[in-house]
């Protein structure tokens, strides 16, 4: 093959690779989880862990998981720490 034809052959395969990579960039995600429904309603990212979190009770659990850890039985070692 001549020169140019080598050069043409690329530039063919580098138009073509930018151009399916462009398509593909097009196409939509699906969401984590699986498909979605028509008729639920549409929640963003930031929502997929429930709703009814509450820190407070989240604390309490970490607390109690350190105390546990730290083999605390009574309250007055626990204020010590």
């Amino acid at each position: 093959m001549s020169h140019l034809n080598r050069t043409l052959v690329l530039a063919g395969a580098i138009v073509s690779l930018c151009a399916g990579e462009s398509l593909l960039r097009a196409q939509n995600t699906p969401p984590p989880g699986g498909e979605k429904k028509a008729d639920a309603p549409q929640k963003g990212n930031r929502q997929r862990g429930g709703g009814n979190f509450d820190p407070a009770a989240m604390r309490q659990r970490m607390m109690d998981r350190m105390k546990e850890t730290f083999e605390v039985t009574n309250d007055d070692e626990w204020k010590i720490i």
